[in-house]
């Protein structure tokens, strides 16, 4: 666990499937949209009954704006010559 280094929350920094960092809130919430499952988060609309749900911290966090990421913009993807 470590603190948020923008508004001094606990955080849980956790792997997505596709190998990304994420970082969540500490603490378990009843309304939470992210679970843990062998240690992978998974963002799910409708969580099973008696799991632990958290929430993303960039959803909390009143600085979140700060720590985003911008997607880069892929190069457009030249036509095929038709065949």
């Amino acid at each position: 666990m470590s603190a948020c280094r923008s508004c001094g929350a606990d955080v849980r920094w956790v792997r997505t499937a596709g190998g990304k960092t994420m970082p969540i809130d500490a603490t378990p919430v009843p309304d939470g949209n992210v679970v843990l499952r062998r240690g992978i988060a998974t963002v799910t609309t409708s969580p099973p009954p008696g799991e632990d749900t958290y929430v993303s911290h960039l959803t909390t966090c009143p600085h979140a704006n700060a720590h985003r990421r911008t997607r880069r913009a892929r190069p457009p993807t030249p036509a095929r010559p038709p065949t």
